[in-house]
C-alpha cells in the first residue's frame, strides 16, 4: 500500500474513522477511538463528503503553484468520462437500450469535478454537469446506497495483498452486482432484469 510517510491512519483506518462518524459517533467520540485529533477526524469527513471514497487517498505535501497545468487526477476523470460514455453507449446498444437520453451528469463537488477541464469535457460531450448540494447525501442516494454497499462488498470484503488488487477486483464485483446479485428492491433479482432481455439472448448478452 501506498502510504504518506507522515500519515497517522491508513486508508482503511480513515474510511473507519468516517463510518464511526457517519454511524452517529461525534467527530470528538471517534477521533479519540481512532488515536487522532477532532480536527483530523472533522478533515477526514469533509472529504469523504465531498468526494466520496476517493477523499480519503493520500495527497502530495508540497505547496501548490499558481497556474498549474491540469492536475493528474483531473485528467483522470476526464479520460474515464469519455471512455465510460462511449463504454456505456456500446454496451446500451448491445442490450437494445437507447442512448438518447445520456444527457446528464451527476457529480459530488470534487476538485476534480469542479474543475474548467472537466467542464469542457462535460461541454464538449453534449452533457449537462449537475453537483450535489453539499453535505446533503440524500440528494444523491442511490450513489451513496451504492459506495457503502460496494465499500462492504468489494472494498473491504476481504483483505487485498497490493493496492493494484482492489481496482483489478472491481470489474468482477462490479458485474456479479449488476447480473447476479439479488436486490430486495427488485423483488430479489438484479439489476439487469430490469431491461427484459429474452432468456434465450442471454448468454450471448452476458459474456
Amino acid at each position: 500500500m501506498n502510504i504518506h510517510k507522515n500519515a497517522r491512519l491508513t486508508r482503511h483506518g480513515r474510511q473507519r474513522l468516517v463510518d464511526m462518524m457517519r454511524s452517529g459517533l461525534t467527530p470528538q467520540a471517534a477521533a479519540r477511538a481512532a488515536g487522532v485529533s477532532p480536527r483530523t477526524a472533522r478533515k477526514w469527513r469533509d472529504r469523504f463528503q465531498a468526494e466520496g471514497p476517493a477523499g480519503l487517498a493520500d495527497r502530495s505535501s508540497r505547496p501548490h503553484r499558481l497556474r498549474q497545468p491540469t492536475p493528474r487526477h483531473v485528467r483522470e476523470q476526464i479520460i474515464a468520462l469519455r471512455r465510460k460514455r462511449l463504454t456505456g453507449q456500446h454496451i446500451a446498444r448491445s442490450l437494445g437500450v437507447s442512448t438518447a437520453t445520456v444527457s446528464r451528469v451527476m457529480t459530488d463537488n470534487g476538485s476534480c469535478y469542479t474543475s474548467r477541464a472537466f467542464a469542457k469535457a462535460c461541454k464538449a460531450l453534449g452533457l449537462k454537469h449537475i453537483r450535489t448540494k453539499p453535505y446533503t447525501p440524500r440528494t444523491n442516494g442511490k450513489a451513496e446506497r451504492f459506495i457503502q454497499t460496494a465499500l462492504r462488498e468489494w472494498a473491504y470484503a476481504r483483505a487485498y495483498q497490493t493496492s493494484d488488487q482492489r481496482p483489478a477486483d472491481l470489474p468482477r464485483w462490479t458485474h456479479m452486482y449488476n447480473w447476479h446479485r439479488p436486490h430486495s428492491a427488485l423483488s430479489s433479482k438484479p439489476p439487469i432484469s430490469r431491461l427484459g432481455i429474452d432468456e434465450d439472448n442471454l448468454l450471448t448478452l452476458h459474456s
